[in-house]
């Protein structure tokens, strides 16, 4: 289906609950935004983009946009959270904000403010993005440059196996797809996220040390 940007997240969100006993895609992510921003302060690595110095008080609101990009590629994308990819992800959030003409306005039709239990870390991140461009922009990188450490480090593919990756899990992906890219259900290990991680296909995640998958629909 096309993506429209004025409907998209609407009818994702609106189907997520459904599926989800009423649960808002952004409530489940936020665990994972948490988890992410936690790791992030722990590892010791980089990349090619520098660490943004955070003021009192930013930290929650990095979070809180790192949950929006994987909302907003959840919806985008249609795809179980733990099929998300990486390279995708840690631009997601800074396109939207960017490309205000193509992309819809945080809190309008198009772009609409999550229900549910963290709505008001969502309200807060966005406040500060219409109302302090500087600060808006130093936040949005932050989110970039945590999600580009998350993808660095996973495209290093430290839960595979040598025989697995070289093996039967890379020919299956090709075979099957044609392509393979660094998901976040790769990463749920170094997150400590124990439980059951939802994809599409358990088959691409066979062999991974550490991590177990559940079979879902977007």
């Amino acid at each position: 289906m096309p993506w429209d940007p004025d409907t998209q997240l609407q009818e994702h969100a609106e189907e997520y609950a459904r599926a989800h006993d009423g649960r808002h895609p952004y409530t489940d992510v936020w665990p994972w935004a948490e988890a992410i921003g936690a790791w992030r302060e722990q590892w010791p690595g980089g990349t090619w983009r520098r660490r943004v110095e955070l003021q009192e008080g930013d930290r929650d609101l990095v979070v809180a946009g790192v949950a929006e990009s994987l909302r907003l590629l959840m919806g985008r994308s249609n795809r179980p959270l733990g099929d998300l990819a990486l390279d995708m992800l840690k631009g997601e959030l800074a396109v939207w904000l960017r490309y205000g003409v193509d992309y819809p306005v945080p809190g309008e039709t198009g772009w609409p403010a999550p229900t549910g239990p963290y709505a008001d870390r969502w309200e807060a991140v966005m406040d500060v993005v219409r109302s302090d461009d500087v600060r808006g922009r130093r936040l949005g990188r932050a989110v970039t440059e945590i999600l580009g450490a998350l993808l660095a480090y996973g495209s290093e593919r430290p839960h595979f196996p040598a025989p697995v990756y070289s093996g039967e899990l890379m020919a299956y992906r090709l075979d099957e797809q044609g392509y393979d890219y660094v998901s976040l259900a790769e990463v749920a290990p170094v997150l400590g996220m124990a439980t059951a991680v939802p994809v599409m296909d358990s088959r691409w995640y066979e062999g991974i040390v550490g991590l177990t998958v559940v079979e879902q629909s977007a």
